[in-house]
């Protein structure tokens, strides 16, 4: 690359990508839409060194690539539903639930043409050159598995699924564990399952998006995040599925996620994480559950990102 061209990397947490000069320079952020409502990611450097490809999400995380001018406004969508961006030999390199394919595509104009030809099942990959793609697949088909303090298995419980974030109950007779769609990455739920294995209970429903998830310490109640229509909540529900949701929290429109870390011994605090779209980072808070549950932090960071915060055994920490 000569002097004049440019390299973007994404700031730090920030979801929003920097090119910056290969002789150095001062970086600067790439015209970008209003920060609390998208974020930006994946940018793919074309050979004209002036345009970039770029993934875009909402809240909902729906995502788009794009193709933005380093030097003027211009923008104009190139494809909905897609990330992972590359452009090679004349084609448009990206994944769509979790495939990754090829389409003709034109660098200078961003213009594709002709028909996609899915090449594998994967949920990454890399390009060299136009001949060579190394790609990661995940398996999404997962079984919960117990093992002894020395690491041997000594059985499995429930399905074949796909489980993320497996808790234990705190009287250690059941399993609280997200279950996702691997074709929709936005769509979770929260199931129960005995320890025993046996039938698994549904917890929440609808099509919102569900975060990670705690146990009471007596065991009666489950508290987790919620994303409905770009607003985050924060809410709890008795763990035997017999009441509705209880909002605790609903966070600001600048929250794009809310992770429930931990549930204090007391049972008095709740511990979670959220990412600020307008700072670019995530912040670690304190919910109380008594008097006015004003959220605080215990020990804020400025400038760096700070996350899954454990209340000690003994609940003085």
């Amino acid at each position: 690359m000569g002097a004049g061209r440019h390299h973007t990397v994404p700031a730090s947490d920030k979801l929003s990508p920097f090119p910056v000069p290969v002789a150095g320079g001062q970086a600067a952020p790439i015209h970008n839409l209003n920060a609390n409502d998208y974020s930006e990611s994946d940018p793919a450097m074309l050979p004209d060194g002036k345009h970039v490809l770029m993934v875009v999400s909402d809240k909902g995380q729906r995502r788009r690539i794009e193709f933005r001018s380093l030097t003027s406004s211009e923008t104009k969508i190139v494809l909905d539903d897609a990330r992972r961006p590359e452009n090679a030999g004349g084609f448009l390199f990206f994944i769509r639930n979790q495939k990754i394919f090829a389409q003709p595509f034109d660098a200078s104009s961003g213009n594709l043409s002709g028909t996609a030809t899915p090449l594998a099942d994967a949920d990454w990959y890399s390009l060299a050159g136009t001949s060579v793609l190394a790609f990661q697949s995940v398996s999404h088909d997962t079984r919960l598995q117990w093992f002894d303090l020395s690491g041997n298995l000594t059985g499995t419980t429930g399905q074949v699924a796909y489980y993320l974030a497996p808790k234990i109950s705190p009287d250690g007779k059941q399993i609280l564990f997200l279950e996702g769609d691997p074709q929709n990455p936005g769509a979770t739920d929260l199931w129960s399952l005995p320890v025993t294995g046996g039938v698994s209970r549904l917890m929440t429903f609808g099509p919102d998006w569900k975060g990670w998830s705690v146990w009471s310490p007596d065991a009666k109640y489950i508290a987790y995040g919620v994303e409905t229509a770009g607003k985050v909540r924060i809410v709890r529900k008795p763990s035997d599925g017999s009441g509705s949701e209880e909002t605790l929290l609903t966070l600001g429109s600048e929250i794009s996620a809310a992770t429930i870390v931990d549930w204090s011994p007391d049972g008095r605090y709740l511990s979670y994480d959220a990412y600020n779209l307008n700072e670019g980072r995530r912040a670690h808070w304190i919910l109380p559950l008594f008097g006015d549950k004003k959220p605080f932090q215990c020990a804020p960071v400025v400038g760096g990102n700070q996350y899954d915060g454990n209340f000690s055994p003994d609940g003085t920490g």
